[in-house]
């Protein structure tokens, strides 16, 4: 999707930006340097960005860090598009880039293009510069420190925009998507991963009624881990996020169909598309598996089977195109 008309991108990237951009190396010493910024207040930045993303960056990091998921989950959402992998000369950004997660298989899936790895947490970055390493600059990846509500980027600057797991963080993700319409190239993409209400709001059913079956036993750490599920699904349910306890709580959204498609209509996007990240077969299991693993380190065995029965009953209940509906994560494709 590169545009021929255009020249390859510009030995100073930074000019891509619209604000002035310093290199906190200048500022901060060596450790930051080639990690740039247009110079955000620390308050602001402790606004939006939890203490798990700034003092307690590494342990984050090493407990989500999965290049190899990540890389098989753009290579799928790519195979949706008309973008192939290895097309030289685009302009990537990446949003929320994190410790590198989306940011190492976009490097080797576009060698020859230019990566805007960016992120508000200075510290993660700083992990994901170290991950790099020497390769950064040589493989034409770029780090910047950036709200990703405020995309201030030129006009019709990029060919692909990616933000693995990121809009569910934000205050206001209609600013993140409303800035990928102003600064992809006509033609141009953002893909997104994210959390939806369909499929977790039925797997808060399903957990209530394990927790509702008294004569059942049930593992005091698995009954907490569903319960704190149940209370997180109530919290993010819906778009009003002004109540006091989204400033200090990280995931904030489970998202609509509708919300995605409303956007896109809102924002001038010329398609809007929604699959689901993983196969529908057995998904309510595959996902109980994975908040218990998340959530306290527990293998499916510490669940007890008849718990295990009445999760695959809800399984076994739909069809495979309904379970499709019922959208536990999905990507979403918004092309401009």
């Amino acid at each position: 999707m590169a545009d021929e008309t255009q020249a390859a991108p510009p030995s100073r990237w930074q000019d891509l930006y619209q604000r002035p951009l310093v290199d906190l190396g200048e500022r901060f010493g060596e450790k930051l340097r080639g990690i740039y910024s247009p110079g955000y207040d620390e308050a602001l930045v402790r606004q939006y960005v939890q203490k798990q993303f700034l003092e307690d960056a590494s342990t984050y990091a090493g407990k989500y860090q999965n290049t190899d998921h990540f890389h098989w989950l753009i290579t799928n959402a790519l195979a949706k598009t008309a973008l192939k992998s290895g097309t030289p000369d685009l302009r990537i950004l990446d949003i929320g880039s994190g410790a590198g997660n989306s940011i190492v298989p976009l490097m080797q899936l576009f060698p020859d293009s230019l990566v805007i790895a960016s992120d508000f947490s200075i510290e993660l970055l700083a992990l994901l510069q170290r991950a790099t390493g020497g390769a950064s600059a040589e493989r034409r990846c770029a780090l910047l420190q950036l709200n990703a509500e405020e995309l201030e980027f030129r006009d019709n600057t990029f060919d692909l925009v990616v933000g693995a797991a990121i809009l569910h963080h934000l205050f206001s993700p209609e600013k993140a998507v409303e800035g990928c319409s102003r600064i992809l190239k006509p033609g141009g993409i953002a893909m997104f991963f994210e959390p939806f209400e369909n499929g977790n709001m039925l797997l808060r059913m399903v957990y209530q009624q394990i927790l509702d079956r008294p004569l059942r036993r049930l593992p005091e750490e698995v009954g907490r881990i569903l319960g704190a599920l149940i209370r997180d699904f109530d919290l993010r349910r819906g778009r009003d996020k002004s109540a006091p306890i989204f400033r200090t709580v990280d995931d904030k959204w489970l998202f609509t169909l509708s919300y995605f498609r409303e956007l896109a209509d809102r924002y001038g996007f010329s398609s809007c598309r929604v699959h689901p990240l993983y196969e529908t077969t057995q998904q309510f299991r595959k996902q109980t598996e994975a908040y218990l693993r998340l959530a306290g380190g527990l293998a499916p065995a510490a669940m007890p089977t008849w718990a295990w029965d009445l999760v695959d009953s809800y399984d076994q209940r739909f069809s495979e195109e309904c379970k499709a509906d019922f959208l536990i994560e999905g990507c979403v494709i918004l092309q401009k």
